[in-house]
């Protein structure tokens, strides 16, 4: 959606004051009962909003909260688009971006009787299959004027779902390449440890000939596993904050990256350096000492 400048009535900015900016849609009377949007207060466009009335606007409830906190913004005023205009209701916010954002944006709505436009979008409110609606949609606009042009005709549904494939792809490849991460991360943990074992048979032997048990050797085998995954979690944390803020930088106000799952990828790294040292401890504490010793 196209975002403009506007200015508040009664509330100038200064010189070195950056107007605040808002994305707007103009839009029919019927376009909020078709989308089943009912106004939070004041009223909806009616045919009567036309060009030669008086300026209106509506706006979502995410602009009436940044500007209006405390006050019902029904009767102000605000320049928008070079025309001033009276707030006449304030709707639900609904989402019209491509991109799931942390904060909803702020719209305002225009008449489109008095924002006329050469492309527009038709939205039509079906009670059965809406690709059955296409050919009479034609029909009737071709009954009002010939010149008018139907394309990309779709469901609410599908025009939703191709803004969310690229989306899953890009998830799909990230957990893919985080996958491939982990496996590596596993197998170079379990060859590092088994490497180990085998270079310390002969201390294994002796600690286990002089009293200690298997659950001892196990677990200094373990030990040093999460020692490893310890040394890679502290190494990784701030290539992890670099990372995010580079991401939340490029892309500006999308949802970020919680805090939470930075650190459930610590607990999963640290659960899976376990179950790889599981193998090379297992083998450490099956050794025979009087085997180990002779083999010194």
């Amino acid at each position: 959606m196209p975002e403009e400048a506007f200015e508040i009535a009664g509330r100038p900015a200064g010189k070195d004051d950056v107007l605040p900016r808002a994305s707007w849609l103009s839009c029919g009377p019927d376009f909020f009962r078709t989308l089943g949007i009912q106004a939070h207060s004041g009223r909806l466009f009616t045919d009567a909003d036309s060009l030669d009335a008086p300026r209106v606007v509506v706006i979502n409830q995410a602009m009436a909260a940044r500007y209006w906190p405390q006050q019902d913004p029904i009767g102000d005023f605000l320049t928008f688009q070079g025309e001033r205009r009276e707030i006449i209701g304030v709707v639900p916010t609904v989402r019209h971006d491509l991109f799931v954002r942390a904060e909803p944006s702020r719209v305002v709505y225009l008449p489109w009787l008095q924002r006329p436009a050469g492309a527009f979008g038709l939205t039509l409110e079906a009670l059965s299959d809406p690709s059955s609606l296409a050919g009479q949609a034609r029909r009737t606009l071709a009954g009002i004027d010939r010149s008018i042009a139907l394309t990309q005709v779709q469901s609410l549904d599908a025009f939703v779902e191709q803004f969310w494939i690229g989306q899953r792809v890009f998830t799909a490849l990230l957990g893919g390449f985080g996958l491939l991460a982990l496996v590596l991360a596993t197998i170079g943990t379990y060859g590092v440890l088994a490497y180990s074992v085998a270079q310390r048979t002969h201390e294994i032997g002796i600690r286990m000939a002089i009293g200690a048990d298997r659950a001892q050797v196990m677990r200094l085998i373990v030990q040093r596993g999460l020692l490893l995954a310890g040394l890679g979690i502290a190494l990784g944390i701030p290539l992890v904050v670099i990372q995010i803020r580079l991401i939340s930088a490029v892309f500006a106000g999308l949802v970020p990256v919680e805090p939470i799952s930075v650190f459930g990828v610590g607990i999963l790294l640290a659960a899976v350096t376990t179950a790889a040292s599981a193998i090379p401890a297992h083998r450490a504490a099956s050794i025979d000492p009087m085997r180990a010793l002779r083999c010194a």
